[in-house]
């Protein structure tokens, strides 16, 4: 699923304003879809009952270092899964 990019820019502009952790570099790059981190169970895939967060990526475009954002947290998407 994609987020609205306009909320997303304004989002990261009023959070987003400092260094990168790896370089220092403060350039940093977004893509509006939205990614799951599934808990892990030994290399086995599991559909259902195991704990999946959904994550906004930005990466800075010195060194590739990702930074992970929460979109639920940051309000830019409900618990139901509806870009807000």
């Amino acid at each position: 699923m994609k987020l609205d990019d306009a909320k997303v820019r304004t989002y990261l502009t009023s959070k987003l304003g400092g260094a990168c952790g790896s370089c220092g570099a403060k350039n940093w790059t977004y893509d509006t879809a939205v990614y799951e981190l599934r808990e892990f169970h030994g290399g086995n895939m599991v559909i259902g009952g195991s704990g999946i967060l959904p994550l906004l990526t930005i990466t800075c475009t010195n060194c590739g270092t990702i930074r992970m954002i929460n979109p639920i947290a940051a309000g830019l998407l409900s618990t139901s899964g509806e870009a807000t």
